[in-house]
C-alpha cells in the first residue's frame, strides 16, 4: 500500500515545485495605483526622461517628492486539507507545527476618537468701500447724535480696521480731529473729547490726532496735567516716528538756517558798512581834483556801489562790494568775520541742496512704501504705483516685499505669494520675507510649508519675534488634534516659542488671546513683520530735486551757473579784499578820531603824526594846551558828547531793530553776530509758521510752532539788550 502512494506524492510535489515561480512572479507584478488609471504610466511614477525633484531653488525649501505607489495586499492562500496529497506534504515536514489551532490574538485597544480641526484661519475679504461705508455710517450716527449707534458703528469700523492690517486710517482721523474742534468752538467739550478719542483709535500713530485730544483734555481741564500731558509726549513721539511729519520740520528748520545765515551776514556787513562808510566816502572824495565838490563825489560813490545790484550780479558780489569799500576801515576782527560770512554765503547753494535732499518725501518711493505700510486707503492707489514699477523691473526688494506685505493683510494671497517670490530673488534669506511667505501659505493651507518657513526665518535672525511667535501659533494649532504625549510636545514647543516672542517684542501680546472656537482672522492670528522706518527713509530721495534748487540759489547769491568755481569763487574774493584791507595803513587811508569820530587824514592834516588816533581838531584843542581859547574847547567838548550819544542811540536802535545790531555797531562784533544770527534764526521760524512744505492729513498747529520759538526768541531779545546796556555802561 506505501509503494503504491509514494509515486504518486512524488508526482504531486514536482508539479506544486513546478508552479511556484509564477506564483511569485505574480505577485511581484502587481499594478500600482498610477497604473491602474493610467496602463502607460512608468512603475515609479515618473517619465523615462523626467528626473525626481530634490530642492526648490527659489527658497531652498524641501520639494515634494512623488513615491512609489505601493502594492496591493494579496490574500493570504487557503491551508490544505489533511486529507489531500498537499496536506499530507505539510504534516510530513518535521518543522511543522502541531495540528491543533492555534489560540485567537486579542483584539487592539479602539483608537480614540477623532478631535475636531482647530478653527479655521480667515481670509480677510473686506476693501476700501467697506472702510468707507462703516465710516459713514459712524459718522451719521455721531450727527444724530446717536451714542449706542455710533459706539457700534466705531467698533466695526474698528474691526474691520484690525482685520484689514491696517495700523492708520489718516483721514479719518483727520476728520475726526477737525470735528472734536468743531465741538469745542462750540461750548461741547465733552462731544470734542469723544471725537478727539476716536481720532487717535483710528489712527494711534498720527501726531495730530494725538494733539486734538491733548488739546480737548487741556480746555476741558487745564488742572489735569496728566491727561493731556500724556497727550503732548505722545504727539511728540509720534511727530518723531513719522517721516511725513519729520521730513518737513527738517525742511522747515533748514530753510530758516539758511534764510538766518544770509541775513546775518547781510546785517552784519551792512552795520559795518554804515560805521565806516563816512571814512570810505573822505578818502574817495580827495581821489578827485580839489575842485569837486563833495556832493559831487558822494552820489557818484554810491552808484558805484550800486552796480551789482542795478546789474543784477547776484547778492554776494553786492556783499563784496561793501566790504571792499570798508575793509581798509575796520578792524581785524571785523575783516576776518565779514570774510568767512561771505564764503559761508558761496556754500549755501551746497546746503540747500542737502536741505532739499533730506526734507524730500512727497513723490518718493518712500511715501509709496509708507503709504502700503499703513494699509489704509491710501496703500491701494501706492500699490497700484508700485506695481507698475514691478512691471517696468525698475522695483526694489523694499517695494516688492512692501507690495505683497499689503496684498497679503488684504487677503490676496496668491498675488502675495508671487510678490514674495519676486522678492525672494533679490534677496531670499531675509527673516521677514520668510515669515510672510509663511503666513501666505498657511493662509493657503499648506501647514508643512509654513512650518519650514517659521523655522528657517529663526534660524536667519534669531531676534525677530514674529518667527518665534507665529511658529508658536501654528503648534497650538497641532496641539488641539492631538492627545496626551504628542498633545503635552506640542504646547510645550507651543508655550516655548510663544515666551521667546513676547521676551523679544511684548506689543505681540496684543495678538495673544483669541476665541478658539470661532474663525480666526490671518491679520490678528499671525505678526506681520514689515520696513523699518530707516529703509522707508532710504527711498525718500528725488535726484533732480537737490540739483535744481542749488542751481537757483547759486544763480541768485552768486549770479553765475553752478560749479566748483561758483562756490568757491566768493571765499577767494573775500579772502582778496581781507589781504587788501591789512595794507590800509600804507595806502594813508583815513581812520576815525577816538574823540568826536571826523576822519583822521594827513591829506588833510599834513601836521598830524602817522599813528596817531585823533584829528588835528582835537590835538590841537584837547593835546595842545593853551593853544585855543576856553570857549572853543568847551565847543568840542560839546561836539565829542554829542558824537558819542548819537553813537549810543544808533546802538540801541540797531539792537531793538535785530537783537546784537547794537553790539555790532558798537565794536563787538563776534557777540553781535551771534546775538543777530540767533535772533533772525527764530524770527524766520516765526516766519514759517504753515510750513515750507506741508505735511499730509493736517499740519501741526502754529501754537507747537509759535510758543517755542516765541519763548526763546524773546529771552534773546532782551538778553542781548541787556549785554548792550552793560557794555554801553
Amino acid at each position: 500500500m506505501r509503494r503504491s502512494r509514494s509515486p504518486a506524492l512524488l508526482l504531486l510535489l514536482c508539479c506544486s515545485l513546478l508552479l511556484a515561480p509564477a506564483a511569485v512572479r505574480a505577485q511581484a507584478d502587481a499594478v500600482n495605483p498610477l497604473q491602474e488609471v493610467d496602463p502607460d504610466a512608468p512603475a515609479d511614477g515618473y517619465a523615462d526622461d523626467e528626473a525626481p525633484p530634490t530642492r526648490d531653488p527659489l527658497l531652498d525649501l524641501p520639494a515634494p517628492v512623488r513615491t512609489k505607489a505601493p502594492a496591493p495586499p494579496q490574500p493570504a492562500a487557503p491551508a490544505p486539507a489533511a486529507g489531500t496529497a498537499a496536506g499530507a506534504v505539510a504534516a510530513a515536514k518535521p518543522d511543522r507545527a502541531p495540528s491543533s489551532e492555534p489560540a485567537p490574538k486579542p483584539a487592539p485597544p479602539a483608537p480614540p476618537p477623532a478631535k475636531p480641526a482647530p478653527p479655521p484661519i480667515q481670509v480677510p475679504t473686506g476693501t476700501d468701500a467697506d472702510l468707507l461705508k462703516r465710516w459713514l455710517a459712524w459718522r451719521a450716527a455721531v450727527e444724530k447724535p446717536n451714542r449706542a449707534g455710533a459706539e457700534e458703528a466705531k467698533r466695526e469700523l474698528l474691526s474691520l480696521r484690525d482685520q484689514l492690517g491696517v495700523t492708520d486710517l489718516d483721514a479719518f482721523a483727520t476728520a475726526a480731529a477737525r470735528g472734536a474742534k468743531t465741538r469745542q468752538d462750540n461750548d461741547d467739550p465733552v462731544g470734542a473729547i469723544e471725537l478727539a478719542s476716536a481720532a487717535v483709535e483710528l489712527a494711534p500713530h498720527l501726531a495730530t490726532a494725538h494733539f486734538a485730544l491733548a488739546r480737548a483734555w487741556f480746555l476741558s481741564d487745564p488742572t489735569d496735567v496728566g491727561r493731556w500731558g500724556r497727550e503732548l509726549k505722545e504727539t511728540a513721539v509720534s511727530f518723531w516716528r513719522d517721516p511725513r511729519f519729520l521730513r518737513a520740520a527738517v525742511g522747515d528748520l533748514g530753510a530758516a538756517l539758511l534764510a538766518a545765515l544770509i541775513a546775518t551776514a547781510a546785517a552784519v556787513i551792512a552795520i559795518l558798512f554804515l560805521r565806516r562808510a563816512r571814512y570810505f566816502l573822505h578818502d574817495f572824495h580827495h581821489l578827485f581834483p580839489r575842485a569837486a565838490a563833495r556832493w559831487q563825489t558822494v552820489p557818484l560813490a554810491l552808484i558805484l556801489l550800486s552796480l551789482p545790484l542795478v546789474f543784477r550780479l547776484g547778492f554776494i558780489p553786492a556783499l563784496l562790494v561793501l566790504f571792499l569799500a570798508v575793509s581798509a576801515y575796520l578792524g581785524w576782527t571785523e575783516r576776518v568775520l565779514a570774510a568767512v560770512l561771505i564764503a559761508l554765503l558761496g556754500l549755501a547753494p551746497l546746503g540747500a541742496a542737502a536741505i532739499a535732499r533730506a526734507s524730500a518725501f512727497s513723490g518718493t518711493v518712500a511715501e509709496d512704501l509708507a503709504a502700503l505700510e499703513r494699509g489704509g486707503p491710501d496703500g491701494t492707489r501706492a500699490a497700484a504705483r508700485v506695481q507698475a514699477r514691478v512691471d517696468d523691473g525698475t522695483a526694489s526688494f523694499e517695494e516688492e516685499f512692501a507690495l505683497g506685505r499689503f496684498l497679503l493683510r488684504r487677503g490676496q494671497l496668491e498675488k502675495a505669494t508671487g510678490m514674495f517670490k519676486k522678492a525672494a530673488l533679490v534677496n531670499g534669506n531675509d527673516a521677514r520675507l520668510l515669515v510672510n511667505l509663511g503666513n501666505a501659505r498657511l493662509g493657503l493651507g499648506d501647514v508643512e510649508t509654513a512650518t519650514t518657513l517659521y523655522a528657517r526665518a529663526t534660524e536667519q535672525d534669531a531676534e525677530l519675534a514674529a518667527g518665534f511667535f507665529n511658529a508658536a501659533r501654528l503648534h497650538y494649532r497641532k496641539a488641539q488634534t492631538l492627545y496626551d504625549a504628542a498633545e503635552a510636545a506640542e504646547l510645550e514647543r507651543a508655550q516655548s516659542a510663544q515666551l521667546v516672542a513676547l521676551q523679544l517684542d511684548p506689543s505681540l501680546s496684543r495678538l495673544v488671546d483669541l476665541p478658539k472656537d470661532k474663525p480666526q482672522p490671518l491679520n490678528l492670528l499671525l505678526a506681520s513683520p514689515g520696513l523699518t522706518p530707516a529703509e522707508i527713509r532710504a527711498h525718500a530721495t528725488l535726484p533732480d530735486e537737490g540739483e535744481r534748487v542749488r542751481a537757483q540759489l547759486t544763480w541768485r547769491l552768486i549770479g553765475m551757473t553752478p560749479g566748483v568755481l561758483a562756490h568757491g569763487l566768493p571765499a577767494a574774493l573775500a579772502l582778496a579784499v581781507l589781504g587788501l584791507g591789512a595794507f590800509g595803513g600804507a595806502l594813508s587811508v583815513s581812520r576815525a578820531c577816538d574823540k568826536c569820530g571826523r576822519a583822521v587824514c594827513r591829506r588833510c592834516d599834513p601836521e598830524l603824526s602817522g599813528g596817531g588816533s585823533l584829528c588835528g581838531q582835537c590835538v590841537n584843542v584837547f593835546a595842545r594846551k593853551g593853544l585855543v581859547a576856553p570857549q572853543v574847547k568847551v565847543r568840542k567838548q560839546l561836539e565829542v558828547d554829542r558824537y558819542q550819544a548819537r553813537n549810543e542811540r544808533l546802538a540801541w536802535l540797531f539792537g531793538i531793530v535785530c537783537s546784537g545790531g547794537g553790539h555790532l555797531y558798537g565794536g563787538a562784533t563776534l557777540r553781535g553776530a551771534l546775538y543777530a544770527f540767533c535772533f533772525l534764526f527764530l524770527v524766520f521760524l516765526a516766519l514759517f509758521r504753515e510750513g515750507l512744505i506741508r505735511a499730509p492729513f493736517g499740519e501741526l498747529p502754529v501754537l507747537l510752532r509759535l510758543i517755542p520759538a516765541g519763548i526763546v526768541l524773546l529771552s534773546v531779545y532782551f538778553l542781548s539788550l541787556r549785554s548792550l546796556r552793560r557794555a554801553q555802561g
